[in-house]
């Protein structure tokens, strides 16, 4: 079945209507077709740089190379679009194509960019044919440039964003005054999309500056710039006010040292220091002028604050401008330290005015410092209070102190340092030594005490004290003063003790030292007296000794040598010796060999007396002289002993020819001696006890037999005794 032939004619227009349809592109951009038949592939070029001009005409350019690859034949001219809202815009400016190639730029006359927003598209014209608008571009805005002057000649620029100026090279420039022919980039800030300032200062008393914004577009090696904008400059007010935030003492000129923190106006030039006087803050002077708004800390170096009290001080910034901060009636006061020397308690007292200026308020914490005889300070202490007492601090050395504040108690920042005070620590000098060198049994009842003691110390008094053992308490017995001015003779401190029952006890002795404020400064080593007993044996004829050792005595004892003497004889000799052991020591002294030699006639009342000498061993204390200490005296009785023989021969052989009693250890003034007959006459009598009967009677020799004796005699202790017996005489 074939076509008709109308009906093949109608396919075939149809099928040519499609051809043409096929190659064709319907565009709507705002409210116009834009169709275009000819230019496949092809965009409005894109705008590269932006400008500005003094009059506020805008220059907008764009480069052919981002429309895609058109040939001067595929484009009739490009046509440029403004809004000052970037909405609904209107044509403002055309180029032809061959004034445009590969570069151009479009001038809008009469933008007055430089009030008001300036917003650009641009549209190229499609040959054809048929001619056809493409596609705008993507906008571009005018850079418009606006400032704020704050009160601390801040200048703020802030200006609207470039939409093609993202990763761009940025500049701000200046012109002071605003006629100087040229401008100067004064910074280079980073693009921030959406965050377009820069904040310059400017320190003038009055100027007319000029700004604008450039940025560099090296891909098209292109620039933009904004609109100038102009700041007028007038330096009528004064810098924000400051305070000093501490008065301090310079730790090497010790001058008063004062710190602030600088001004918040960057127009800042300087600040003036005013000294107040006699602590009146309207009464002032100016003591020094510091250049620098960053300089924040000066020293008064014609103060001498430092031997006479507190300083008060204030601070008035000024501008370049020389306009001063008023004075706010507010100065800072020193800390002013005073001390106080305490001899009898042996410290160190400071007193200070309270710091009351830091600007957290009052509550400061005080830290007290020393300095040794010139040495780095050390922290001593702390304290809330105005005042510290420094306790036993080194003694006969140059004290140097220093008391800091801290603010917000003691955490900070800010210190105050107060000026320095030297104190001359002449305490009262304590004993380097006290030896108790001996102590010696003088008399009955009477103990003598030696101390070798420092006489550089400021001892004032000695204390003789005594016990019956080195645990229990000791009591004083005597005191000892000390000279005012001491000699070499003074190292020796003699004291006794007159209340000692020496018969019945050791004692153990101390000496403790006092100084002139009652205070307790030392005391000396132990040392103990020599208790001698004595017990007399008259059955065995020995005497038993024992006595308790030296304690104290710090090498020790050499020896105790024991002296002896009778019947009240002031002669005394050492009769032996024995070496130092243990707590005591006992001896035996036997009278055998005593009594032989009073029988050969030294009559004894048998009263035997001792006594023992303790010598110190070396090495001695310091090197001083072995000591020597006598025990108490001890005498005992020996009851008389007698011994009669029964017989003798009075014949003339020399041998055995006399009579008498051996007594030993009696009275010899009540001695009675007789012999009597058997007719009770008595033939001899004699009241010597060394007179003998030689066996006569009136000169003539009595016969041989047993004749009666009597013996009366009585002992030293007055006790009687009468002894009766016979004798034979043998011829």
């Amino acid at each position: 079945m074939h076509l008709k032939r109308l009906e093949v004619e109608a396919i075939k227009q149809i099928e040519d209507m499609r051809k043409i349809l096929g190659v064709f592109i319907v565009l709507f951009v705002h409210g116009t077709s834009w169709v275009s038949a000819q230019c496949p592939g092809i965009v409005s070029p894109e705008p590269t740089c932006i400008r500005v001009l003094a009059n506020g005409d805008v220059e907008v350019d764009f480069a052919i190379s981002t429309m895609g690859g058109p040939t001067p034949l595929d484009i009739q001219e490009f046509e440029l679009w403004h809004s000052t809202s970037c909405q609904t815009k209107t044509k403002v400016a055309t180029i032809p194509v061959g004034a445009a190639w590969p570069t151009a730029t479009f001038v809008h006359v009469g933008a007055n960019a430089n009030v008001q927003d300036a917003c650009y598209h641009i549209v190229a014209i499609c040959a054809g044919p048929p001619v056809t608008p493409l596609a705008p571009s993507k906008d571009i805005k005018a850079i418009r440039l606006d400032n704020t002057v704050s009160n601390d000649f801040e200048v703020e620029l802030v200006w609207n964003y470039d939409l093609s100026s993202a990763n761009l090279n940025t500049t701000v420039n200046r012109k002071w005054p605003a006629t100087a022919p040229s401008w100067f980039n004064i910074a280079n800030p980073a693009y921030v999309q959406n965050d377009m300032s820069y904040v310059d200062t400017v320190v003038a008393c009055q100027a007319t500056v000029a700004y604008q914004i450039k940025f560099t577009n090296p891909t098209y090696n292109c620039q933009s710039q904004s609109s100038v904008d102009t700041a007028f400059i007038l330096d009528d007010t004064p810098p924000v006010g400051v305070r000093l935030d501490s008065v301090s003492t310079d730790p090497l000129s010790l001058r008063p040292q004062m710190g602030w923190s600088a001004s918040s106006s960057k127009d800042t030039r300087g600040y003036v220091i005013y000294r107040h006087i006699n602590g009146d803050c309207g009464n002032n002077e100016v003591v020094d002028s510091i250049l620098g708004r960053t300089k924040v800390k000066t020293k008064d170096l014609t103060s001498t604050y430092n031997g006479i009290g507190p300083a008060q001080y204030s601070i008035r910034p000024y501008d370049e401008c020389f306009n001063v901060t008023p004075f706010n009636g507010t100065c800072v006061k020193s800390m002013f330290v005073t001390p106080t020397l305490d001899v009898c308690k042996k410290s160190v007292r400071l007193d200070w005015n309270h710091y009351e200026d830091f600007e957290s308020g009052t509550d400061v914490l005080y830290k007290i410092f020393v300095s040794i005889g010139g040495s780095n300070f050390v922290y001593v202490g702390s304290t809330t209070d105005p005042y510290y007492v420094h306790d036993d601090p080194f003694q006969n050395v140059i004290l140097t102190y220093k008391v800091v504040a801290f603010e917000n108690g003691g955490a900070g920042p800010f210190t105050a340092t107060s000026n320095h005070v030297d104190v001359d620590a002449e305490f009262l000098k304590l004993p380097e030594y006290q030896y108790l060198r001996y102590m010696t049994v003088a008399d009955r009842n009477y103990v003598e005490t030696q101390l070798f003691t420092d006489i550089h110390s400021d001892a004032h008094s000695y204390v003789l004290k005594r016990s019956l053992d080195t645990s229990s308490v000791f009591s004083t017995v005597n005191v000892f003063y000390a000279p005012k001015r001491k000699i070499p003779a003074d190292s020796v401190v003699t004291m006794n003790d007159r209340s000692a029952l020496t018969d019945q006890f050791q004692y153990f002795y101390k000496v403790d030292i006092y100084d002139s404020c009652g205070a307790f400064m030392a005391s000396s080593n132990f040392n103990s007296t020599i208790h001698l007993k004595v017990e007399a044996n008259s059955t065995k004829r020995v005497n038993k000794l024992e006595w308790t050792n030296v304690y104290g005595w710090e090498g020790g004892t050499f020896a105790y040598h024991i002296y002896r003497f009778l019947d009240g004889n002031q002669l005394r000799e050492p009769i032996t010796k024995f070496p130092d052991s243990g707590r005591t020591t006992v001896f035996y002294d036997s009278l055998l060999l005593i009594n032989d030699n009073i029988t050969a006639g030294n009559p004894s009342q048998g009263e035997y007396c001792y006594y023992v000498v303790a010598e110190e061993n070396e090495p001695t204390f310091k090197g001083v002289a072995p000591a020597y200490s006598n025990s108490n005296e001890v005498c005992v009785v020996q009851q008389p002993y007698l011994t009669i023989p029964n017989a003798f021969t009075p014949n003339g052989d020399g041998k055995n020819e006399t009579f008498r009693p051996i007594l030993v250890y009696h009275d010899s003034s009540s001695y009675e001696f007789y012999v009597v007959n058997r007719w009770g006459e008595t033939i001899y009598k004699t009241n010597s006890v060394a007179a003998s009967w030689d066996g006569t009677n009136n000169g003539k020799p009595v016969p041989p037999g047993v004749y009666v004796y009597s013996v009366r005699y009585k002992a030293s202790t007055g006790e009687q005794f009468e002894k009766q017996g016979t004798i034979a005489v043998i011829r």
